[in-house]
């Protein structure tokens, strides 16, 4: 287990913030407020579901727009991913963008560079992304991170390298310092696993 510094705000490095399980939504959007909004700081989620889990943290900071316009629930300035591969548009499970205009359609302008409109009919594929999973968030990177951390089935030292190695510039870890502390002990949940993979190759190539 690492010594982290302490959290001083905007500042590069690794640092972790104790916060209970019942506070962190609060906390997380303050923080990501702190660090100078979603257009410099990313939250890199473990879970769906849950108190301090994507879903969640995406509702949360949604309804804080308050009334604004909005196309499939979608308003202007809000992160989004794409969340199915499709060659049509060149657009892979994961792609972020934000969206720049509402106007019978959706602007989202992506990370690469690239702008399209959406029509009503291909929103089902599209998620806000104030908050992606560990998973999705492979492959892109942010100039700021924030890590929810609390116990899951699903934290591992090798989830956490993931999330950790997003950031550009600074990590901000959010939670229970014995739960990240105990994912680090154990071996990755990859290593766990019992397929009987290799008794079966024996048994396939001894027949």
């Amino acid at each position: 287990m690492p010594e982290f510094m302490s959290y001083v705000g905007n500042h590069p490095g690794v640092s972790f913030i104790d916060v209970p399980l019942g506070a962190a939504t609060d906390r997380i959007a303050g923080l990501v407020a702190e660090l100078g909004g979603t257009a410099a700081a990313q939250v890199v989620g473990v879970v769906k579901r849950g108190p301090a889990g994507v879903r969640t943290l995406n509702a949360l900071f949604h309804e804080r727009l308050g009334n604004v316009a909005t196309f499939g629930g979608f308003a202007a300035g809000e992160p989004v991913m794409w969340t199915r591969n499709d060659r049509d548009l060149d657009l892979r499970n994961g792609s972020l963008g934000r969206v720049t205009a509402i106007d019978g359609a959706l602007s989202i302008t992506w990370d690469d560079g690239r702008s399209m409109e959406l029509g009503a009919d291909m929103l089902r594929h599209l998620e806000h992304a104030y908050a992606v999973t560990c998973h999705k968030a492979q492959g892109s990177q942010s100039r700021r991170i924030v890590v929810p951390v609390f116990a899951s089935r699903l934290l591992d030292r090798s989830l956490l390298y993931t999330a950790i190695t997003r950031a550009q510039e600074q990590v901000v870890l959010v939670g229970d310092r014995r739960a990240m502390a105990e994912a680090i002990r154990l071996p990755p949940a990859a290593a766990r696993r019992q397929t009987m993979m290799s008794e079966m190759l024996v048994s396939a190539f001894s027949s």
